[in-house]
């Protein structure tokens, strides 16, 4: 809307040449107007004099004897507003600090040369900054809206899966977080289907996510089988109320039997098999990530050993989080830089071209029977406080990958490096180190590790991202997902969770929940990046709804990179 489409009336004018006789006749005349406007010869407004100030000066006995000398020169006010006839009231009003001089007089209206055409009397003023006002109102309430249709909508991936109605992995964490600080004694299990990959690749997702669907049901409907959730894949965790894991054993043991029992489908009777790792709360673990991690070491020796119910052993599980042996081996591991970078390509959808690499930790000959991932030894870096040496290494390693333009290498940030100003300067000495320009490096943040001090990380990041650095919000769809990070933030990517491309979509079709990530990526103007692409068709959608990156085993595993080693055994990772 403009100033034309409101009420404004051709009032009159006076002469730069009028006195004060010409005002009392101008305001006995036009009884409408709040203000007399004067213009000069060439129809310029120079000033106004407002009904309120005429008012004042015919009230006062000394205003009436010495006014009518005066001329209009000497009567009005310079400080008039004006505005084009064609501007929008939304446009002047917004670049006024203060109104209220125009609820008392009014606003005259110029054409586009400059010319007076007339104005806006106080009560019209009055009624245009209400419909401004009302516009703005229903425009931030949309705006509103919208913001809480999308939080709605990521908020349902917050705490139930959404392709078994089980608890997500956000969920159980905070449910048995609950039961620790509570001190309640219970059993903790973790189950990890086996030859569900296979299954999944013979079939196709339809009839895998038929069988995650059957599990679920089938672990909802054991009477001992409380907080079931899937942790994501197809990984499965629940909670049994015993004073210890032997006592949980043999009813486990029944939930192994039904859950690896066949299932019919649309292709027939189909099984899996499963691993479940047990874990006592408070003895194999007093915290909700020791307990985990203990349940998850038990599953993976059963995994290991063919499937079944294993319970924690802390002697058979040597990597255990109390073990101090392993955590020796970690700091002795970490200062003589045994831990190396395994590369896994990043690549941009539209052209098929590699754009960066992921750089994630492997521990190859670490003198362990089996080497252990970097779930069991980066908490024990991290606990150690050795994570900026470890950081530190593996960039050193990487930054020799020979790439040009504009490949970066992406690295996860802990939380000691989130809460401490030292690793900004520690890591911005060491790119100058290497001549390393800090565009050529990616940090990615999950948003758990963002909450615990909002303020500190946003001053250690916000330094990083000044000098070049760019900030990935990375794990996004896996419980948390607060938008007001990606406002507070210097975020330039975000990186969707292979959670969101196994939530039901089919051969043709994305699943809706990763869609409307990408949507809102684009809607941002934030790159995304999708990750755990193993198919050829899922590359394909991704490109088709927009999706700028993607990373998974469809474009290359992670593969370790020796800077040391001739460039052909280096040709995998890069």
């Amino acid at each position: 809307m403009q100033f034309r489409d409101t009420n404004w009336v051709e009032y009159p004018a006076l002469p730069m040449s009028a006195v004060w006789r010409n005002v009392v006749e101008y305001f006995q005349t036009e009884k409408q107007s709040t203000f007399c406007p004067i213009l000069d010869a060439d129809r310029y407004p120079i000033g106004l004099i407002s009904l309120q100030q005429y008012q004042h000066l015919i009230s006062s006995p000394i205003g009436r004897a010495i006014n009518p000398d005066k001329s209009v020169m000497e009567l009005m006010h310079g400080d008039f507003v004006s505005a084009l006839l064609s501007e929008t009231p939304e446009h002047t009003f917004a670049r006024m600090t203060d109104t209220a001089h125009l609820l008392n007089s009014g606003l005259l209206l110029t054409d586009e040369d400059g010319h007076y055409v007339g104005g806006l009397n106080a009560r019209d003023v009055f009624a245009c900054l209400n419909q401004v006002h009302a516009r703005v109102l229903a425009s931030l309430q949309a705006q509103i809206a919208e913001r809480e249709e999308i939080e709605r909508q990521v908020r349902t991936l917050s705490d139930s899966d959404p392709l078994t109605a089980l608890l997500n992995r956000r969920a159980f964490v905070r449910e048995v977080t609950k039961l620790a600080q509570d001190k309640r004694e219970f059993v903790c299990a973790v189950v990890d289907l086996d030859r569900f990959k296979p299954l999944n690749d013979r079939y196709g997702h339809s009839i895998g996510d038929r069988v995650l669907v059957e599990i679920a049901s089938r672990l909802q409907s054991n009477a001992i089988c409380c907080l079931p959730a899937r942790l994501g894949g197809d990984v499965f965790a629940f909670v049994a109320f015993f004073h210890s894991s032997e006592k949980a054993l043999p009813f486990v043991e029944e939930i192994h039997d039904a859950i690896t029992g066949s299932i019919s489908t649309l292709a027939g009777e189909v099984a899996v098999g499963a691993s479940i790792g047990l874990a006592t709360f408070p003895n194999d673990g007093d915290t909700q990530g020791k307990l985990l991690h203990a349940a998850d070491k038990a599953m993976m020796r059963g995994k290991a050993s063919g499937g079944g119910v294993r319970r924690f052993d802390r002697k058979l599980d040597q990597f255990g989080m109390e073990s101090e042996g392993f955590d020796v081996a970690v700091a002795r591991a970490v200062r003589r830089k045994q831990f190396k970078p395994a590369l896994q390509p990043i690549i941009d959808l539209a052209s098929g071209a590699v754009v960066g690499h992921e750089v994630l930790a492997r521990w190859p000959e670490s003198g362990f029977e089996v080497d252990p991932p970097p779930i069991q030894f980066i908490p024990v870096i991290e606990r150690l406080g050795m994570m900026d040496h470890f950081f530190i290494s593996l960039l050193q390693q990487a930054a020799t990958l020979k790439v040009s333009a504009p490949h970066v290498l992406a690295f996860n940030v802990s939380p000691s490096q989130l809460s401490n100003t030292r690793f900004s300067n520690v890591l911005l000495s060491e790119l100058n180190n290497l001549h390393l320009a800090g565009d050529r490096l990616e940090l990615e943040v999950t948003e758990h590790l963002l909450f615990r001090n909002i303020e500190r990380s946003r001053e250690v990041l916000s330094q990083l991202c000044a000098n070049g650095v760019s900030l990935a919000l990375d794990d996004f769809g896996t419980g948390y997902s607060a938008l007001s990070l990606l406002e507070e933030l210097p975020f330039s990517k975000v990186k969707l969770d292979k959670s969101l491309l196994n939530k039901g979509g089919t051969q043709t079709t994305l699943p809706k929940e990763l869609s409307a990530s990408i949507q809102m990526c684009n809607a941002l103007g934030l790159t995304s990046c999708t990750e755990g692409v193993e198919h050829a068709f899922q590359a394909d959608l991704l490109k088709a709804h927009g999706c700028d990156q993607a990373q998974g085993y469809f474009f290359g595993r992670p593969a370790l990179y020796d800077p040391g080693a001739p460039r052909s055994a280096n040709r995998e990772a890069g």
